[in-house]
C-alpha cells in the first residue's frame, strides 16, 4: 500500500498527453452508453476515470409466477418450511424463545427500495485494455405485514426492516476486439469478490404478537431471507462483450453479460446464475446532450440449496422462490460538460420499468429503476 501514491501520481502524469488526444474522439455526450450500462468503453493507456452512480429499484406487491397475489392470498398459502423450529426473540431469562414454523405464511412483503451508491474507477491498462473496479454500498429497505395465529387472514400490523453495507466488489478487464471508425468492440472479463454480508439478522412482527409479547412489538429472528442479505457469498466469474457503433447523430450498441456462480456460500448455498443482453439506441441532440432508449432482458435461475437458519413464516424465505425472467424498457439522458470547470464531467440518467416478469414461486413485483450519474475522466 506504501507505493500506491507513487503509482497513482506517475500513472496521472503520464496520461496527461492521452488525454487531448482522446477528447478528440469522445467529446461527445453519445460516446458513453446509457449510465445503465456497466463496463462499455475503454479507455486510452494511462487515462483514469472515476465514477459515482446512484441506483434506486422499487418494488411494490407480490408475484405468483406471471401474475399479482395480494398479501390476504399468500396468507392463506402453505408454507413449505412448517414444522421447522426457529428463534423468535427471548423469553424473560434470556434464552431463546423457540416457535415452530406455522402452517400458512404469517408475513407478506408489501414494499420494498434497494439502494445503490456504486463508486467506480476505470484505468487504461494500455490502448487496448482497460481495468475497471466497482465497489457498492448497499441500502434495503422493506415493509411487511403480518397476520395473526397459525392461520387466517387477521391481520395484526406492518414493520419495517432494513439492511445496508458493502456489496460485493468487482474487479474486471475491458479488453479491445475490434476498432474500425466508430465501430468498436470489446470483451469483459471479470470476477466478484465475496465481499458482502450474508449473515444479516433483523426484526419481525410476530403472529403471537398482542399475546405473548405487546401489540406490535417486534421480536428479533437470527437470519433475514436471502434478499435481504448483501452479496452472494461465492466468487462470481463476470463475462461479456460489448458492441458499439454510430452514424453521425445516431448510434446503437449492445451488450451481452453473465454472472457465473463459481461455488457455494459458506452458508450452504449459491445463487443462481444470469445471463444478461441489452440494446439501446442513442441520438445526439447536441455535442453536450444525448437521448437514449434502451431495452434490457435477463433470466436469472433459482438458488441452490438453502441456508437452514433462514426459516419462518414468509416467502421470502424459502430458496426456491428465487430467480425470474424479466424485460425491461428505459429511457435515459447523457450531457458533457465542456467549458471551464465542468469540462470532461459527465452526468447521467436512466429510468427503467419492467414490461414482462415470470418468477419462479411467490416473489416481490419489480415496480421501477432509477440510475443517476456523474463520471470524470483525467
Amino acid at each position: 500500500m506504501k507505493f500506491l501514491p507513487f503509482f497513482v501520481c506517475t500513472a496521472l502524469a503520464s496520461s496527461n498527453y492521452t488525454i487531448e488526444a482522446h477528447e478528440k474522439k469522445t467529446s461527445r455526450a453519445d460516446s458513453h452508453a446509457p449510465i445503465g450500462v456497466m463496463g462499455d468503453h475503454l479507455h486510452k493507456k494511462g487515462e483514469w476515470m472515476f465514477s459515482y452512480r446512484y441506483m434506486n429499484m422499487q418494488m411494490d406487491g407480490m408475484l405468483s409466477g406471471k401474475n399479482s397475489i395480494s398479501a390476504e392470498q399468500i396468507a392463506l398459502t402453505e408454507n413449505p418450511l412448517s414444522g421447522e423450529t426457529m428463534r423468535m426473540g427471548n423469553l424473560a431469562d434470556g434464552s431463546p424463545r423457540l416457535m415452530m414454523v406455522p402452517p400458512t405464511y404469517r408475513v407478506s412483503p408489501i414494499d420494498m427500495s434497494m439502494e445503490m451508491h456504486m463508486i467506480g474507477g476505470m484505468y487504461g491498462w494500455s490502448d487496448d485494455i482497460t481495468m475497471m473496479l466497482m465497489l457498492p454500498i448497499i441500502q434495503n429497505k422493506m415493509t411487511l405485514l403480518s397476520y395473526g395465529g397459525s392461520s387466517g387472514t387477521n391481520s395484526i400490523g406492518t414493520f419495517d426492516g432494513d439492511t445496508s453495507g458493502l456489496g460485493d466488489v468487482k474487479l474486471s478487464a475491458l479488453i479491445k476486439y475490434s476498432e474500425d471508425g466508430n465501430q468498436k468492440s470489446h470483451f469483459t472479463i471479470g470476477l466478484s469478490f465475496p465481499t458482502g454480508n450474508t449473515t444479516k439478522k433483523g426484526n419481525i412482527l410476530p403472529p403471537f404478537a398482542g399475546v405473548m409479547t405487546p401489540a406490535g412489538e417486534t421480536v428479533e429472528i437470527d437470519r433475514l431471507g436471502y434478499s435481504m442479505q448483501l452479496g452472494s457469498g461465492s466468487y462470481d466469474l463476470l463475462p461479456g462483450f460489448t458492441f458499439y457503433d454510430r452514424d453521425d447523430n445516431l448510434g446503437w450498441g449492445s451488450q451481452i453479460s453473465a454472472v457465473v456462480r463459481l461455488d457455494n456460500n459458506d452458508e450452504g448455498y449459491r445463487l443462481g446464475n444470469r445471463l444478461e443482453a441489452q440494446v439501446w439506441l442513442t441520438n445526439q441532440w447536441q455535442s453536450w446532450i444525448s437521448g437514449s432508449v434502451k431495452m434490457k432482458a435477463f433470466s436469472e435461475g433459482k438458488i441452490s440449496g438453502r441456508d437452514d437458519i433462514i426459516t419462518g413464516g414468509m416467502p421470502l424465505f424459502v430458496s426456491s422462490h428465487s430467480g425470474r425472467d424479466q424485460v425491461e424498457l428505459s429511457i435515459g439522458i447523457n450531457l458533457l460538460g465542456e467549458d471551464s470547470l465542468l469540462k470532461r464531467h459527465r452526468l447521467a440518467m436512466e429510468f427503467a420499468v419492467p414490461i414482462y416478469q415470470n418468477v419462479n414461486g411467490l416473489q416481490m413485483e419489480n415496480d421501477w429503476n432509477l440510475t443517476l450519474g456523474w463520471q470524470k475522466a483525467l
